[in-house]
């Protein structure tokens, strides 16, 4: 049975959310209280500095939504980058197609429905958590079997966007990011941001982020810790008075983020 939608307005769109799921928290967290924004001015100021970097020799800077569930990060995104393409990764069909429904709002942006990782295959899908909410779903690489979902790397996604230049990734995948740093990190060399949600905590025979840290510790990023979250930004080989300070949203009220009220 499919699940019953609502719509809630925000920057002058109508959004679209399940009623009984944990699409409208998300959405909350997104883009009511910022769980993506960056208030550090000098790290905002490179952030726009490689974004137009990139649109000027004629590419396209690509945000790539890992997890992207109803589509919160891609619509926050959206609003700050337009001429980006937002390429939003999901793999459970029920969630896919309320996602669809926010990126028509979105142009230049490309729904994947399909599992990440880091060489292509199949995987199945643990849902043991879907009566909690669909943004507990999870992959599992089905090998040496046909599994439920494809699972696209990184490069065969950038491949479907002409000109397409890893910009920022936003990665929140219930542990599969054990397979998709297991190899295959060239769009880790090009990208400017990369917001993680690690799981080792709900995953306790494992330790999926291992390879994360790993690839991270070898790659000249810093880190800035955003509440669940973990954001790493590219060095520019500033100095140490550089700032790394971030701050959440009710202690800089932004008014350019408008509200989001009951659904």
């Amino acid at each position: 049975m499919t699940a019953k939608t609502v719509t809630f307005p925000w920057r002058g769109k109508r959004w679209t959310v399940r009623g009984k799921d944990t699409d409208f928290a998300t959405m909350r967290e997104a883009l009511r209280d910022g769980a993506f924004a960056i208030h550090a001015p000098m790290i905002a100021e490179q952030l726009q500095r490689r974004y137009r970097a990139i649109l000027e020799v004629g590419q396209v800077p690509v945000i790539l939504d890992l997890g992207a569930n109803a589509g919160a990060a891609s619509i926050w995104f959206a609003q700050g980058y337009p001429q980006a393409a937002i390429a939003a990764v999901e793999p459970l069909p029920a969630t896919c197609d309320v996602l669809a429904r926010n990126l028509a709002h979105i142009p230049g942006s490309l729904l994947v429905a399909a599992a990440i990782g880091s060489s292509p295959g199949t995987a199945w899908l643990d849902t043991k958590w879907l009566a909690e909410g669909s943004w507990g779903v999870s992959t599992m690489r089905a090998d040496g079997e046909a599994g439920e979902v494809p699972i696209r790397t990184i490069a065969s996604i950038l491949a479907d966007i002409p000109g397409g230049v890893p910009f920022i990734v936003k990665c929140n995948i219930e542990g599969a990011e054990a397979d998709l740093f297991a190899g295959a990190l060239e769009w880790l060399d090009e990208a400017e941001l990369v917001f993680m949600a690690t799981h080792d905590d709900f995953i306790p025979d494992a330790r999926p982020s291992a390879g994360f840290q790993q690839a991270m510790a070898q790659r000249p990023f810093r880190i800035l810790p955003l509440g669940d979250q973990i954001a790493y930004v590219r060095d520019e080989g500033a100095s140490g008075a550089y700032s790394l300070l971030t701050h959440r949203v009710r202690d800089f009220p932004s008014p350019a983020l408008g509200g989001i009220g009951q659904a």
